[in-house]
């Protein structure tokens, strides 16, 4: 039983170490990577939500409240959906 206790551990131990040894060698990303050009974020950046009824927009992006639902029309980049995403959705999710 000691040994199969001692095998599991020393297994583990092995796991980890290769994990840590992986990302040292090959670090984390900050995610740089997968942002936008600078122009782009700037451009996102300084866009002012606006808020028309029950619809909010950003850009091309809206969303609206439809019989308790969020309705959300988005489009661009995947970056750009991902940033009207979190903006039109920004006060749901604080809420």
């Amino acid at each position: 039983m000691k040994k199969i206790i001692l095998t599991i551990t020393l297994v583990i131990f092995a796991i980890l170490g290769l994990t840590v040894l992986f990302i040292s060698f090959y670090g984390v990303s900050s995610g740089d990577s997968y942002r936008s050009d600078n122009a782009m974020f700037e451009k996102l950046k300084n866009t002012a939500v606006r808020v028309e009824g029950n619809k909010r927009y950003l850009g091309d992006a809206s969303m609206e409240n439809r019989d308790g639902f969020h309705i959300l029309h988005l489009k661009g980049t995947p970056y750009e959906i991902g940033y009207q995403h979190g903006v039109l959705l920004k006060e749901e999710v604080l809420s």
